[in-house]
């Protein structure tokens, strides 16, 4: 099944903003046999929208809206002329919108009360993860699938609100199941799963590979067997076991967070290299992550280490900053000061300095702290992103009390 993308936005059509929710949508429409035949970016002006959904020749138009519900009403109003229908108020997006705001404690914004009115007619998709609600409307001869511009909200609203309602208005062939892999490259997975790629069953294995991870898509007709499937997801998971962190579709922030809240462990995170960069990560997947962070520190000073994790004054004489034993030192310290059930340390020089590519990931609770040496290369900011992410597989790991992949150094 093919269908059409279409994105009304000065701010990405004049390459102000990137569009990261366009490759976020493919990869998952594509999971259930859904390609975009065309992805058009326009000015949101009414009549540029309207004519652009009468020259589709796909049944589905999926359209994603600004960040700014004033903005969004001009490609509302579009959508609702399209249909020959006009903007009505939507109980049930009265509902989300109130209910969002009443959890933030505040009232609702005036602008956003926009999101009150929706073409007549509308099935809401609801966002509970922010104001901006999406919607679906079909009639004969096309359907489409509003929704907000926005990577984070899309990706929360997928699974329980737009998967059923494609399943249920679409005669799709696909299923897909979803892996996560962390500290393998591409072409080596590839290489791994080599024999599998051209199967008689014809399942459809694609990557997606960002920085360190490398996200696999399995999708098959889901005419076949449930046997079928296990047994060729079992193949793969034994050949990259110790690299998957997550069979579904989740950042590994929220891998790691889950698993503490599964196993209602909190944790003190000590931060030097990362300078607060994994405590923003965990924090801005879940709003209730702060229950599981019983402490959170940037050490990046000498006095900051001696006071908040109580590191000897001799430790910090005699050791660098990035070195194992200063991990090992501020994790102790940590566990001994804090009610943490499990520590984190990232420790490396905060000054950027290119020929000194070595960190420390300190992990572990009271009956041992492991340290694991890495290197790494690259930006400062590609650096920060790197051990950040490293030192959420080695929680993981920890969590799931698996074997590391990893060559390192460990004490």
């Amino acid at each position: 099944m093919r269908a059409t993308c279409i994105v009304p936005s000065s701010d990405v059509l004049l390459g102000k903003k990137s569009d990261n929710t366009i490759q976020y949508l493919s990869k998952r429409l594509l999971e259930s046999g859904i390609t975009f035949s065309r992805i058009n970016t326009i000015q949101n002006a009414p009549n540029e929208i309207l004519s652009e959904i009468e020259d589709s020749k796909d049944n589905l138009v999926v359209i994603l809206g600004e960040k700014s519900s004033v903005k969004n009403v001009n490609i509302k109003k579009a959508i609702a002329n399209y249909y020959d229908t006009e903007l009505v108020q939507n109980n049930v997006a009265i509902n989300a919108v109130q209910n969002y705001y009443k959890k933030q404690g505040q009232p609702v914004l005036l602008e956003h009360e926009n999101e009150y009115y929706l073409p007549e007619n509308s099935r809401v998709i609801i966002n509970s993860n922010g104001p901006m609600q999406g919607f679906f409307i079909r009639n004969n001869e096309k359907s489409i699938l509003f929704l907000p511009n926005d990577i984070l909200m899309v990706s929360k609203m997928y699974n329980y609100s737009v998967l059923p309602i494609l399943l249920e208005s679409f005669s799709l062939e696909y299923l897909a199941y979803n892996i996560k892999t962390f500290g393998i490259v591409e072409k080596d997975i590839l290489s791994l799963l080599k024999d599998l790629l051209s199967n008689k069953y014809k399942i459809l294995i694609t990557t997606y590979p960002q920085d360190l991870e490398v996200g696999i898509v399995v999708r098959y007709n889901k005419s076949l067997s449930g046997e079928i499937i296990d047994k060729f997801i079992q193949k793969i998971y034994e050949r990259l076991n110790k690299y998957i962190y997550a069979n579904e579709d989740v950042s590994i922030y929220k891998s790691a967070l889950d698993l503490l809240k599964l196993q209602n462990k909190k944790i003190a995170i000590a931060e030097c290299i990362t300078g607060g960069n994994v405590m923003a990560g965990l924090l801005a997947c879940d709003i209730e992550a702060s229950k599981y962070i019983v402490d959170g520190v940037v050490c990046n000073t000498n006095k900051s280490k001696h006071d908040r994790a109580k590191v000897d004054n001799g430790v910090l004489s005699n050791y660098a900053c990035n070195s194992p034993e200063m991990a090992y030192e501020i994790g102790a310290g940590m566990l001994e000061v804090t009610n943490a059930d499990l520590v984190l340390v990232t420790a490396g020089d905060t000054e950027f300095n290119p020929r000194n590519k070595s960190y420390s990931i300190a992990v572990g609770d009271n009956a041992g702290i492991h340290v694991y040496k890495n290197t790494f290369i690259g930006t400062h900011e590609q650096i920060i992103e790197s051990v950040s992410k490293t030192s959420m597989f080695y929680l993981i790991k920890k969590l799931k009390q698996n074997d590391l992949s990893f060559i390192r150094d460990s004490i």
